[in-house]
């Protein structure tokens, strides 16, 4: 899709790992994902994965988990971390991990 509209990104509801949602258990498939990717000549599009959002929830101590998988098995250029639930402790326990990453 994004090749065929010149968008530079792709968004992933999992990317890697599993994740329950409304629509049951979603798992990840990064290798079909990257060799799609190949095969249209995608390689200069971003992929950017959700870890830990409304449609992708992990608990808190699995999200930093959950980003690296993402950055170094999926190839993502970028995580999205949401916060839905209002976690406190999710979002403060990550929030300098996340800049220092920079994933």
């Amino acid at each position: 899709m994004a090749r065929a509209t010149g968008a530079s990104y792709v968004r992933a509801a999992v990317l890697t790992g599993r994740s329950e949602s409304a629509q049951g258990t979603l798992e990840g498939r990064p290798d079909e994902v990257l060799r799609y990717r190949a095969t249209v000549g995608g390689h200069d599009i971003a992929l950017l994965a959700d870890v830990a959002t409304m449609h992708n929830v992990r608990r808190p101590e699995g999200v930093e988990a959950a980003a690296s998988d993402a950055v170094f098995f999926g190839g993502a250029a970028a995580v999205v971390v949401a916060d839905p639930s209002g976690d406190t402790a999710l979002r403060t326990a990550s929030r300098r991990r996340w800049r220092a990453c920079r994933c």
